[in-house]
């Protein structure tokens, strides 16, 4: 203590054996002059940065996540940090979720591990909106989990943010509102909550051999190389477990590990006219049209590329598709010609036909 800093000498009534260290009669001093009179600080560590501030990467990134997903009409839950090990079994993970931790002195075997995921704790609690009457789900969680790990611990922690939704896209009178959430809706949400959270790298690749979800509406969510996350409906078999009887999508998307968060910079528009052109490539059908886009997108003076066709059938070999991607091509300082345009063009599908075994069509 400073010196000329005030002291206070305590004598602890024999009726409060539960005052033992310095902090207990901090907090009772707190109580009496009231917790508003005590003035906010913020605890700093090396860099500066406050734990739990807006400062700290992960942090800021659970934050936007937050706000991303309410303002498309998710709902935050928030659930206890433990759970059940019949509810981890039930998945059937094939990886490091599959086993949970055990807590040593648990209240019970309801609550006896930690979650080696969110989405078995959305599911049960999607089942108890639907349980009193809900008609459409859309939840959302942003909280860290434990999964097995090799090296010197054999769990680490990892933030994650996880949603599920089900039901009517909307309340409204309107027949779009009526028309039923699916894969897709899903997979638009968590397009934009990456861009919004700046993954640079992001693609969608297809998985297989997950019990827990639908064959064929499973996907992988992958940045710079490395998997990140999981687009699914679960499986009929395992909604019937939970008691849950309609359609159910969900995502979950791994925040710890990614690169550092950036603020988006904006830049002005141009004046200039843009070039609008079309491309058809025939490719194996096992190339993942999302990955083709990605590439594409990369060639010089390529500004936004959406894929409008995919086509199986007559007048191609068999294990081959094609693919149609409207380009939009633009200089940021003058108009582009016919030359050039035609350039970007063939060196668009002289890449495509090195990297995928693409052929114009």
């Amino acid at each position: 203590m400073e010196v000329g800093t005030p002291s206070v000498e305590a004598t602890v009534p024999s009726w409060r054996p539960d005052l033992e260290r310095e902090v207990d009669l901090i907090e009772e001093i707190a109580r009496i002059v009231g917790y508003d009179q005590i003035p906010a600080s913020t605890t700093t560590i090396g860099g500066g940065n406050a734990i739990g501030s807006p400062c700290d990467p992960v942090e800021r990134r659970l934050e936007r996540a937050r706000d991303v997903l309410a303002d498309h009409g998710y709902r935050e839950v928030i659930r206890l940090a433990f759970t059940s090990p019949d509810v981890v079994r039930r998945f059937g993970y094939p990886d490091g979720r599959a086993e949970a931790v055990r807590i040593a002195n648990p209240l019970g075997e309801d609550g006896s591990v930690l979650p080696t995921s969110l989405l078995p704790g959305l599911v049960e609690s999607a089942r108890l909106h639907l349980n009193h009457g809900a008609t459409s789900v859309r939840l959302f969680q942003a909280a860290r989990v434990h999964r097995r790990a090799g090296g010197r611990w054999p769990y680490r922690e990892i933030d994650c943010v996880a949603a599920v939704a089900a039901g009517p896209r909307g309340l409204g009178p309107f027949p779009e509102s009526a028309a039923k959430l699916d894969f897709y809706d899903l997979k638009g949400t968590l397009e934009i909550l990456a861009e919004r959270l700046g993954m640079k790298g992001v693609a969608f690749r297809p998985a297989a051999g997950l019990q827990y979800a639908e064959v064929g509406h499973c996907g992988e969510v992958w940045c710079n190389d490395r998997k990140v996350g999981e687009l699914l409906m679960f499986s009929t078999e395992l909604l019937a477990t939970f008691g849950v009887d309609i359609r159910l999508f969900g995502f979950e998307l791994e925040l710890t590990d990614l690169e550092p968060y950036a603020e988006p910079r904006y830049a002005s528009f141009s004046r200039l006219p843009t070039a609008l052109r079309d491309v058809a490539i025939e490719v194996p059908d096992a190339a993942p049209a999302g990955e083709i886009a990605t590439f594409i997108a990369r060639a010089r003076w390529v500004i936004g590329v959406d894929l409008f066709d995919v086509y199986r059938g007559a007048g191609l070999p068999d294990g081959r598709k094609s693919l149609g991607f409207h380009l939009r091509l633009q200089h940021p300082e003058r108009s582009l010609t016919e030359a050039e345009i035609g350039g970007v063009l063939e060196g668009i599908v002289r890449d495509l036909e090195a990297a995928f075994g693409a052929k114009r069509r």
